[in-house]
Parts: structure tokens; C-alpha cells; sequence
């Protein structure tokens, strides 16, 4: 191909995507920082305020271990399937169900096609409970109760949580991109508020292929185009 026409390609190109970015700069609303006075529920049952907790945190302090993580969204989120099953008559387990000493039935997740021609099925490990706990753990306080919280249905809860998580962070990239496309965008419709938040996750970790993936279904959606 002569060297023209590709220069002409590679121009349009790039118009077309200082126009998108422009767009979205139009359409993007701040995020209003999270409430210090928000009561964060503690996997004891106790409360305390954010911004307590938050100085409780930085003093040191360690916060008491709850309950195991019993959705489905929490192991597909945290940990990769360990294989495929074959199609068989099976649901999520309750984690309350195991009698005894008794190690849990592994946690099978149904996902369709939009047209629903086409039926996966991958099975989690019996310990995908731990390992989910574990993985929250190991990103750090904030990030473990702020996905407990989502876990939970404390939307608002997590979305605090997890944006109090601060730069340089190790979680502050997963974070950012999980509050954006989860929370925002698929939970509260509010991508508009989410933009800001992608673009955040994708300038600390721009090697992440799952960030330009959410960034992406973000931007649909703020533009009224159904990403899902």
C-alpha cells in the first residue's frame, strides 16, 4: 500500500479517537469523595465510621475476621475456574450446608449466551470459599471489606471502601476498575461517574488487559451504548 493512503488512515484515526476522548470528557461527572461519616459495617456486627476506621487502619490497628464470601460474583471474581464441567443439573452451594467435618461441594456457575444458545459451566474448587477470602486478604484491609460489603449488597458501603484505597497502592488499579465497571456502571447505572475511574486504573496499570476491557464497556455505556 503507498505511503499516502496509510498516513491518511492512521490521521483519521487518530481524529476519530481525540473526538471520542473529547466526548467523554463532555459527558464524564466527578465522583464526590467518599462520606468519613458513612458507619462501615465490620465482619464482627460491629460499626464504626469511615473516617475512624480509615485512622484505625493507619494506626495499625487489625480488624476482627468474618464470615466466608457465599456468591457465586465473589469466586468468579476473585479466583479463576479450575475447569470446565460438562452440562449437569447443579447450583451454587449453600456454605451452610456441609455437615461435619465434611469438605463443601464444589460451586458450579451457570453463564449463557444473550441468545441463550450456548451454556458454560465451570467448577470451582470445594475450598473456593478460602481461596476468595484469601485473595480480598491479600490485597489489603480496605480492599477485603469493601468487596465483603459488595458481597453483602452494601454497594455504597463498597464503593467507599474500595475509593479510599489510596494511590500507589498494590490494590488502587483493581480497585479503581472494579467501583467503575461493577459498582457504577452494572450495579447503579451511573457510568458517567465511572469514566474518571477506569482512566485512573488504566494509567496505573495500563498492562492489564481486563482494565482496557472494563474501560472500554464503560465509555459504551456512558456514550448509550449497551456494552453487555
Amino acid at each position: 500500500m503507498p505511503r499516502r493512503p496509510v498516513l491518511v488512515v492512521l490521521f483519521g484515526v487518530a481524529v476519530l479517537c481525540v473526538a471520542l476522548l473529547s466526548t467523554l470528557q463532555i459527558v464524564a461527572r466527578p465522583l464526590p469523595p467518599p462520606d468519613p461519616t458513612l458507619p462501615i459495617h465490620l465482619p464482627d456486627g460491629s460499626q464504626r465510621p469511615l473516617g475512624e476506621l480509615l485512622a484505625a487502619l493507619a494506626a495499625g490497628e487489625e480488624l476482627p475476621r468474618g464470615p466466608l464470601p457465599t456468591s457465586a460474583d465473589a469466586a468468579s471474581d476473585a479466583i479463576a475456574p479450575s475447569s470446565s464441567a460438562p452440562p449437569s443439573e447443579s447450583a451454587p452451594p449453600d456454605a451452610s450446608s456441609a455437615a461435619g467435618d465434611a469438605p463443601p461441594p464444589p460451586l458450579t456457575i451457570v453463564q449463557h449466551d444473550p441468545d441463550g444458545s450456548t451454556e458454560l459451566r465451570f467448577e470451582f474448587p470445594p475450598d473456593w470459599q478460602e481461596r476468595v477470602r484469601a485473595g480480598w486478604r491479600a490485597l489489603g484491609p480496605l480492599y477485603e471489606l469493601g468487596m465483603l460489603a459488595e458481597s453483602e449488597g452494601r454497594t455504597d458501603e463498597a464503593i467507599a471502601l474500595l475509593l479510599s484505597i489510596p494511590e500507589g497502592d498494590r490494590a488502587y488499579a483493581r480497585a479503581c476498575r472494579y467501583v467503575g465497571w461493577n459498582l457504577l456502571t452494572q450495579q447503579q447505572q451511573r457510568p458517567e461517574q465511572a469514566i474518571g475511574l477506569v482512566q485512573q486504573s488504566l494509567a496505573s496499570n495500563p498492562f492489564d488487559g481486563n482494565a482496557w476491557q472494563d474501560a472500554g464497556r464503560v465509555y459504551l455505556q456512558a456514550l448509550g451504548i449497551d456494552a453487555d
